[in-house]
């Protein structure tokens, strides 16, 4: 399940990116940017309920990422809103490429170990 969402971030962050490259309008990076936001929340409640479930030794530290990514995320969405969305991509495309690997990759990773460990045939 967190890999498909996963590539769901990566399916975003190449609309950005293509967005950039192309100098997309601004209603086209307004819908990815409400993409964005809708998988950032979606995603980290999927996650932290199974951080409850399975009592995750780092779950403290984990979900203070998520509330720092839904907050820059969040302040992503109202830059856009404001009319700033093609001043802002750049911007918003280098912390997701970021967090793919500070979060994604090392974060989520261990989270899946450890989630393995007690889910035997996962």
């Amino acid at each position: 399940m967190f890999d498909e969402e996963h590539k769901t971030l990566l399916g975003i962050m190449a609309d950005l990116q293509h967005a950039i490259t192309r100098h997309i309008d601004e209603r086209t990076i307004r819908k990815i940017v409400h993409d964005l936001v809708e998988y950032t929340f979606t995603h980290c409640r999927h996650e932290e309920m199974y951080f409850n479930d399975f009592r995750y030794p780092r779950a403290d530290e984990h979900i203070r990422q998520h509330s720092e990514m839904r907050t820059r995320v969040l302040s992503y969405y109202e830059s856009v809103r404001a009319g700033e969305a093609v001043k802002q991509a750049p911007a918003m495309l280098a912390f997701l490429e970021n967090w793919l690997i500070t979060h994604v990759q090392r974060e989520d990773k261990e989270f899946g170990q450890y989630l393995c460990s007690r889910l035997p045939g996962l």
